[in-house]
């Protein structure tokens, strides 16, 4: 299993996704094992509504779900934390999830689990010995008894802006594809927008999302993978193998991690020793 034993576990969407953005980036996450290191702890209000939604739906209460994260954020910043930024984001997030406690969705849906962890291989008879690992927020049933996943996506975007992304959306179809393969007659996704707004009108801040997979969509995506992994086993490890994307180097969120090594490969043995940490190669 090449893929899984060169590339950092777990092998999902996470992993591959940048192949096919800048197989540069690949060469240096994946082939070399690189990481950034940590300069100090950072506020993700974000991730944050996802900690809370993840155990206010595994059965707390909304006050002591919020009183949990709360201090496991605080924790998990080890003392890296501005307070006042802190306390500035955790009072969005405790006024959007106090608003949410008491909306009404426009279908009731039944949380059956929550954080669901699954891997499965991605078809001995195509040759592919290899794990695609995912991670779903929740699987949930509906009024007919249809079983979906749901993923909760925190967003400042308009509704239908986010919800045009995944019309043909990799990771989603993955995972549907693969709690399928688990034996799980799951339908679809159900994508929860979460706008992180001022607004405490219910209407502007949540909408749920219906996306059905069929057969065939599920049979694409998973050739299109197997093309993708018989891709990469293929490659030589070389860097100069692996073309640099130069339209990733910048987005609107920011620079490339792996922009100082491909902008000054001749010193970028010492850029790695100062700015990243090194995996040992499998």
């Amino acid at each position: 299993a090449f893929v899984a034993e060169t590339m950092k576990t777990p092998a999902g969407h996470h992993t591959f996704n940048p192949f096919r953005n800048c197989q540069r980036w690949f060469y240096w996450a994946e082939v070399r094992g690189l990481e950034p290191r940590q300069v100090g702890a950072s506020i993700n209000d974000g991730r944050m509504i996802h900690a809370v939604l993840s155990k206010y739906h595994s059965g707390l209460v909304m006050p002591t779900a919020l009183a949990a994260v709360r201090q496991e954020q605080w924790v998990e910043g080890r003392g890296d934390l501005n307070p006042e930024a802190f306390n500035e984001a955790w009072a969005n997030v405790s006024r959007i999830m106090g608003v949410y406690a008491g909306w009404p969705p426009t279908e009731a849906l039944t949380f059956e689990a929550t954080e669901v962890a699954g891997s499965a291989t991605l078809g001995l008879t195509a040759g592919l010995g290899e794990p695609y690992t995912w991670r779903t927020d929740a699987l949930v049933r509906d009024q007919r008894g249809w079983l979906w996943i749901m993923d909760y996506k925190s967003t400042t975007r308009g509704f239908a802006d986010l919800f045009r992304r995944f019309e043909m959306e990799r990771q989603m179809t993955g995972e549907v594809w693969g709690e399928k393969s688990k034996g799980l007659d799951v339908k679809g996704f159900i994508i929860r927008a979460i706008r992180r707004l001022k607004s405490i009108n219910p209407a502007d801040l949540f909408r749920d999302q219906k996306f059905l997979r069929s057969p065939t969509e599920l049979d694409i995506w998973l050739r299109d993978h197997q093309r993708l992994v018989r891709t990469i086993r293929a490659h030589p490890k070389h860097m100069d193998t692996w073309p640099q994307n130069f339209d990733a180097c910048f987005s609107d969120r920011g620079h490339c991690p792996f922009w100082v090594l491909c902008r000054h490969p001749r010193t970028a043995p010492q850029a790695i020793v100062a700015y990243f940490t090194q995996r040992e190669p499998a």
